[in-house]
C-alpha cells in the first residue's frame, strides 16, 4: 500500500483555503480577527497539537473551526510561527493536518492555520463544516489525483515559518510583526 502525500494547501486547487488562511493570520486586535474572508463556527473537538521540531504535545479543545483553521483552547500556547501537526477528534471522526500557529494568547489558546491536509482530512473537514452550516462547507471538491506543488515551495515556507517563530521567541520581532510576515507568507 502506498502512502498518500499531503496536499499543499497553497496549490491552485485550494485557493479558497488560501484566502481563509490569509484571513486567519491577524494582529491581536478583535477588529482584525473579525475581518476573515470565511466564517468560523463554534465547534468543540479534542485537540492534540504536536510541535514538529521537538514533538512536544499539547492537549486542548477547539472552540471554533473554519475552512482555513481553528482555535485551540490551551493554557500554554506555542509561539507564533510554530509548525505543528494537529489531530482533532470529534465523536468517532478524526482529522489530521499540518498547521502553523498564527496567533497566541497566553493562558487562553492559539489560532492555527491549516497548511497541509491529506484528502481524507479534507473530507472530514467538509463533513464537519457541512453539519455546522447545514449544507455546503464551501470547500473545493477533492481532486482525483493529488495536487503536487513545486518541491521547494512547501519546504521554503516551512523554513520561513520556523524562522519567523524563532525571531518572535527571541524578541527580535513583536508578535504583531511576526503575524504580519506570516500573513504575507500565506498569500
Amino acid at each position: 500500500m502506498t502512502k498518500r502525500q499531503p496536499e499543499p494547501m497553497e496549490s491552485n486547487a485550494f485557493t479558497a483555503v488560501d484566502r481563509a488562511t490569509s484571513a486567519r493570520v491577524s494582529v491581536e486586535s478583535a477588529e482584525a480577527q473579525e475581518r476573515r474572508s470565511h466564517a468560523r463556527y463554534p465547534f468543540s473537538a479534542a485537540a492534540e497539537v504536536i510541535e514538529l521540531q521537538t514533538e512536544a504535545r499539547i492537549l486542548g479543545r477547539t472552540s471554533d473551526l473554519g475552512v482555513g483553521g481553528c482555535y485551540v483552547d490551551t493554557i500554554n500556547p506555542l509561539p507564533v510561527g510554530t509548525a505543528v501537526k494537529l489531530l482533532l477528534t470529534h465523536g468517532n471522526t478524526r482529522f489530521e493536518s499540518q498547521a502553523a500557529v498564527i496567533y497566541a494568547h497566553v493562558g487562553m489558546g492559539m489560532g492555527l492555520a491549516f497548511t497541509e491536509v491529506l484528502p481524507e482530512g479534507l473530507e472530514v473537514l467538509r463533513g464537519w463544516l457541512a453539519e455546522l452550516t447545514s449544507g455546503s462547507a464551501g470547500l473545493p471538491s477533492a481532486p482525483a489525483q493529488p495536487v503536487v506543488a513545486q518541491a521547494s515551495q512547501p519546504n521554503e515556507r516551512r523554513v520561513l515559518k520556523e524562522l519567523i517563530g524563532l525571531l518572535v521567541a527571541k524578541k527580535l520581532l513583536t508578535e504583531n510583526e511576526g503575524a504580519t510576515l506570516l500573513r504575507v507568507l500565506f498569500r
